[in-house]
Protein backbone atom coordinates (compact mmCIF):
# COMPACT_ATOMS: atom_id res chain seq x y z
CA UNK A 1 0.00 0.00 0.00
CA UNK A 2 1.36 3.44 -1.07
CA UNK A 3 0.60 6.04 1.36
CA UNK A 4 1.08 9.76 -0.09
CA UNK A 5 0.87 12.91 2.24
CA UNK A 6 -1.20 15.28 0.70
CA UNK A 7 -1.94 18.38 2.92
CA UNK A 8 -4.90 18.51 5.06
CA UNK A 9 -8.04 19.92 3.74
CA UNK A 10 -9.07 23.10 4.90
CA UNK A 11 -12.22 24.96 5.41
CA UNK A 12 -12.79 28.60 4.51
CA UNK A 13 -11.30 31.05 6.37
CA UNK A 14 -13.52 33.39 8.68
CA UNK A 15 -13.94 36.20 10.64
CA UNK A 16 -15.38 35.23 13.93
CA UNK A 17 -16.77 36.41 17.38
CA UNK A 18 -14.87 35.07 20.49
CA UNK A 19 -17.26 33.35 22.01
CA UNK A 20 -14.82 31.96 25.15
CA UNK A 21 -12.19 33.10 27.57
CA UNK A 22 -9.30 30.69 26.63
CA UNK A 23 -8.76 31.56 22.83
CA UNK A 24 -5.33 33.22 22.22
CA UNK A 25 -3.92 35.21 19.20
CA UNK A 26 -1.84 32.30 17.19
CA UNK A 27 0.72 35.02 16.19
CA UNK A 28 1.01 37.16 19.50
CA UNK A 29 -0.23 34.29 22.36
CA UNK A 30 -2.20 36.92 23.55
CA UNK A 31 -5.96 36.37 25.20
CA UNK A 32 -8.59 37.20 22.74
CA UNK A 33 -11.35 39.18 24.12
CA UNK A 34 -15.06 37.63 24.09
CA UNK A 35 -16.79 39.27 21.79
CA UNK A 36 -14.20 40.57 19.52
CA UNK A 37 -13.92 39.52 15.62
CA UNK A 38 -10.99 37.11 15.16
CA UNK A 39 -9.99 35.66 11.77
CA UNK A 40 -10.77 31.61 12.35
CA UNK A 41 -8.72 28.98 9.95
CA UNK A 42 -9.94 25.73 10.66
CA UNK A 43 -7.63 22.44 9.40
CA UNK A 44 -7.75 18.68 9.86
CA UNK A 45 -4.80 17.39 11.76
CA UNK A 46 -3.45 13.51 10.68
CA UNK A 47 -5.88 12.23 12.97
CA UNK A 48 -8.91 13.96 11.01
CA UNK A 49 -9.80 16.00 14.10
CA UNK A 50 -10.75 19.82 13.39
CA UNK A 51 -8.61 21.84 14.72
CA UNK A 52 -8.93 26.04 14.79
CA UNK A 53 -6.05 28.51 15.34
CA UNK A 54 -7.54 32.21 15.46
CA UNK A 55 -5.45 35.76 15.17
CA UNK A 56 -6.38 39.09 16.31
CA UNK A 57 -7.08 41.18 13.18
CA UNK A 58 -4.12 43.27 13.95
CA UNK A 59 -1.83 40.59 13.93
CA UNK A 60 -2.92 38.92 11.03
CA UNK A 61 -2.49 42.15 8.97
CA UNK A 62 1.17 42.45 10.06
CA UNK A 63 1.96 38.96 8.24
CA UNK A 64 1.63 39.11 4.47
CA UNK A 65 0.23 35.51 4.39
CA UNK A 66 -2.09 36.01 7.07
CA UNK A 67 -3.35 39.49 5.31
CA UNK A 68 -4.14 37.55 2.13
CA UNK A 69 -6.20 34.90 4.32
CA UNK A 70 -7.80 38.06 6.45
CA UNK A 71 -9.10 39.32 2.81
CA UNK A 72 -10.72 36.16 1.67
CA UNK A 73 -12.78 35.69 5.42
CA UNK A 74 -13.36 39.67 4.95
CA UNK A 75 -14.99 38.75 0.93
CA UNK A 76 -16.89 36.20 2.03
CA UNK A 77 -18.50 37.95 4.84
CA UNK A 78 -19.74 40.29 1.86
CA UNK A 79 -21.03 38.21 0.17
Amino acid sequence: VLETKRSSPGFPPLLETVSDRKSKCARCGQRLTEGELALAVTRLDPSREAKTKRWHEACAREDDKLRQTLARALARQRT
